[in-house]
């Protein structure tokens, strides 16, 4: 994959506002298992991630807070977030609502190159360590498969994405592993 795809899924992962890239070699049966600075998950990854922290628009319904996890690799991309809501509005559901919209959001902001696979959609997931609702988004662009899990948890939205050169069973390990691993509470 050239350095100009690689930098396109960068630019896919800012349409999700999810952006900070670190550079390791992507070997599926190496690496360990971090823990967020702030203990709230955990996850597989093939080198140590650096945290970006953002403060986002107050708006009702909308998280005000984003903690980023990512690692660029050869031929992939990994990103871990979350996203906090307000824990004192009197309202809860509001996070469901807005993982819905912002999947579709993110589908339409891949542009027209987005295929999505056979589900022709979002695939709804349940969490079983904590039976949190979720979603998964998975298609391809520009020659790379593209999977977002997104978990609902309380005052929360929990996502991991998985970018990988399409036909690279390698980095395909790679992803499958780094969504499989996501534990919360850092367990």
């Amino acid at each position: 994959m050239s350095t100009n795809r690689l930098t396109k899924f960068a630019q896919l992962a800012t349409i999700l506002s999810l952006s900070l890239a670190v550079t390791v070699p992507a070997l599926a049966d190496e690496g360990s298992t971090f823990k967020s600075t702030d203990g709230r998950m955990s996850f597989w990854t093939p080198s140590q991630p650096k945290p970006t922290v953002e403060s986002l628009p107050s708006q009702s319904g909308s998280p005000y807070k984003r903690t980023t996890y990512a690692v660029e690799g050869r031929n992939y991309l990994l990103l871990a977030s979350i996203l906090d809501f307000r824990g004192d509005l009197p309202t809860t559901g509001d996070e469901v609502s807005f993982l819905d919209t912002m999947l579709e959001s993110i589908r339409r902001g891949f542009g027209p190159d987005f295929v999505l696979d056979k589900t022709q959609g979002t695939t709804e997931l349940k969490l079983e360590a904590t039976g949190w609702p979720g979603r998964e988004l998975k298609g391809t662009v520009q020659g790379a498969v593209v999977i977002l899990r997104a978990y609902v948890a309380p005052n929360s939205i929990y996502m991991l994405q998985a970018t990988y050169e399409a036909g690279d069973a390698s980095v395909a390990r790679v992803g499958a592993r780094f969504l499989s691993s996501f534990v919360p509470g850092g367990q």
